[in-house]
């Protein structure tokens, strides 16, 4: 019923909904204005004409300073509307949005990095795709929303392994299995974040990235400590150990002598647990920081 009732809409009035439909289900005039180039008198009038005929509807803004905004009556309008169009119009128009609003919101972008993930991931750009989709996924992680940040992080490393991969995005890959990982293993999803952290090893060795590589022996380290395999755990932390040293991280080697030191606790070898926990407090202190044991 509602194809039969869009397919009854005047040519104009039906592309305009099309075009609506790409933004997603809530529609932003001022920035619908820009994707369309029409006055806002006259892109107005459309979106009163197909909320006369029950498309959409005007939301009401508690604050008259907000942005003004449609949304469609119902998600099946949306969907059906979006798939009418072309493939590649559907992509050229994601790319086009994606566009205007890094250009309408530049000074405040952190609050449209989703919006932004969205729409690049459905574009041709891949670049700047796998640019807001990894921020979103930080952003997530940041927030406690582990389940989205795997998701953003899967996107982007699904559009990256999609390219070639010179040094850039190799660098880029293993950076985000190391953070997809991290989220997965506090959902308890340990085995999913082991795997990964070696397919993150394994593209950082191909750079050659020492700094990049002693963060993921640690991230190992650190989760096979959770997984109660210390001898695994202690091990993994040795071997960040010495390239830590060749790099002079002194606040990563107390993070890493805390690790060993706390497995050897948990192992039941106390006298060493004590002495690795004792050289990373030691290093706190020379270097002025606490965070380590935060």
């Amino acid at each position: 019923i509602a194809r039969a009732r869009i397919d009854l809409l005047p040519v104009g009035l039906k592309e305009i909904l099309y075009q609506a439909s790409v933004l997603g289900r809530y529609i932003e005039i001022s920035l619908f204005q820009r994707i369309t180039n029409l006055k806002g008198k006259i892109l107005f009038d459309l979106l009163k004409k197909l909320q006369k005929h029950e498309f959409i509807e005007e939301v009401e803004e508690a604050a008259p300073q907000l942005q003004r905004y449609f949304a469609f009556t119902h998600s099946l309008i949306q969907e059906i509307a979006y798939n009418s169009l072309l493939f590649k119009t559907r992509r050229s128009l994601h790319t086009k949005i994606g566009s205007v609003i890094e250009e309408m919101y530049l000074s405040k972008i952190d609050e449209k990095v989703e919006e932004l993930a969205y729409h690049f991931k459905n574009s041709d750009d891949k670049e700047k795709a796998v640019f807001y989709l990894n921020k979103a996924g930080d952003k997530a992680q940041f927030l406690y929303a582990f389940k989205n940040a795997i998701n953003y992080y899967l996107d982007s490393i699904k559009i990256l392994e999609s390219t070639e991969l010179e040094k850039e995005q190799l660098t880029q890959l293993s950076e985000i299995y190391n953070k997809l990982a991290f989220s997965q293993a506090t959902l308890g999803k340990r085995k999913e974040a082991e795997i990964n952290l070696n397919k993150a090893l394994k593209y950082c060795r191909k750079t050659k990235d020492k700094d990049n590589e002693s963060l993921i022996l640690m991230s190992m380290g650190n989760l096979y400590g959770d997984m109660g395999q210390w001898d695994k755990a202690i091990e993994y932390f040795q071997n960040c150990i010495s390239i830590t040293d060749r790099i002079s991280n002194l606040k990563r080697k107390a993070s890493i002598l805390n690790g060993i030191g706390l497995a050897c606790l948990f192992k039941g070898d106390t006298s060493t647990g004590y002495s690795y926990l004792k050289e990373s407090i030691n290093i706190c202190k020379e270097i002025k920081t606490l965070d380590v044991y935060a």
